[in-house]
């Protein structure tokens, strides 16, 4: 994947047919930072941690797929570990 975080963003955002405004409230809590979204989109300025999680879970992607690092938009499930590897209690 070679597009940035910008580019991804405005792909979701196209794709579902959302505005700047719309993801500005989502994510900032106000229409009016709708600036703020234009610049992660033009990659001037990246969201902090706490905004990519919201940005991930407002379009249900993986924070892996907005940096980059996975080229799917699926997130996956947790897999389920067992409370202890043989299946018993631990002694």
């Amino acid at each position: 994947m070679d597009d940035t975080f910008g580019q991804r963003l405005r792909r979701l955002r196209d794709e579902r047919r959302v505005s700047q405004y719309d993801v500005a409230e989502a994510i900032l809590g106000r229409r009016d930072r709708a600036g703020e979204v234009s610049r992660w989109e033009s990659n001037k300025n990246e969201p902090s941690h706490e905004n990519l999680r919201k940005i991930a879970a407002y379009f249900s992607c993986s924070i892996d797929m907005l940096l980059g690092v996975a080229s799917s938009n699926f997130v996956a499930e947790p897999e389920r570990v067992p409370a202890h590897p043989t299946g018993g209690s631990p002694v």
